[in-house]
């Protein structure tokens, strides 16, 4: 969010171009807390989370790519400038539907992988001030803060994160440092369990790589045509 925040005052395709996007953003998410925003057909009016953790999914991609052009960070100016204006229709929660698609289904799949480690009030007010001190603009706001969605889940989770010992496997792995979804340090952490592997580095902003940087795809084409990878190698952008 930061370096969208730095990117957005100087560039054409930023809406909020010429603004301090920070206070803009705080602002706004602080007016929405106190008086949630109506938006007709949602779920429920949109609240200052519902905008916050609406933000971490717009981050993903710095330019429009084959996901629309509303899934950019130009996209994400427009839908702060728009929710000021008084439509926060890109932060809405839709109406439920039937719960094995859409967002309930990606959150049946989540708590059979993720066990919620808040258990009690006291704790999840903990998670809530430690994610204002360290992040005080999305205070956490991110797609493992939604594990706790799973909070008294009544199955097990099933397939729970552990340490693999991956042999006899090549594998190419490609991250960007400046990952909105994923930290860039869960690369290394990733390559050191699959031995032999190779780590390109793309130094850039953005969820995954091969729609945004030629020289990613270039590296991936040449891995899976001819089996060739360059151990540490880095791209720009």
């Amino acid at each position: 969010f930061n370096r969208f925040a730095d990117w957005c005052p100087t560039q054409e395709t930023c809406a909020l171009r010429g603004q301090d996007v920070r206070a803009v953003f705080d602002r706004l998410v602080q007016q929405a807390d106190q008086n949630p925003i109506q938006v007709e057909g949602a779920l429920r009016p949109v609240s200052g989370e519902d905008i916050r953790m609406g933000t971490k999914g717009m981050l993903r991609f710095k330019e429009p790519s084959i996901f629309g052009p509303d899934k950019s960070w130009p996209g994400l100016s427009r839908a702060l400038q728009k929710a000021i204006d008084g439509d926060a229709s890109a932060f809405a929660v839709g109406p439920a539907g039937e719960p094995q698609y859409g967002y309930h289904g990606l959150l049946a799949n989540a708590c059979l992988d993720y066990a919620p480690q808040v258990h009690t009030y006291a704790e999840m007010q903990q998670r809530l001030e430690m994610g204002r001190q360290l992040a005080p603009h999305l205070q956490g706001a991110s797609e493992t803060w939604q594990a706790n969605f799973c909070i008294d889940w009544p199955v097990k989770p099933t397939n729970p994160p552990r340490t693999l010992n991956v042999r006899g496997v090549p594998a190419l792995l490609i991250h960007a440092v400046h990952d909105p979804s994923d930290s860039y340090t869960w690369a290394h952490g990733l390559a050191a369990q699959i031995d032999g592997s190779a780590l390109l580095t793309r130094t850039g902003d953005g969820h995954t790589s091969v729609f945004t940087s030629d020289c990613a795809k270039s590296a991936m084409d040449a891995f899976l045509i001819e089996r060739r990878s360059e151990a540490n190698r880095i791209c720009d952008g």
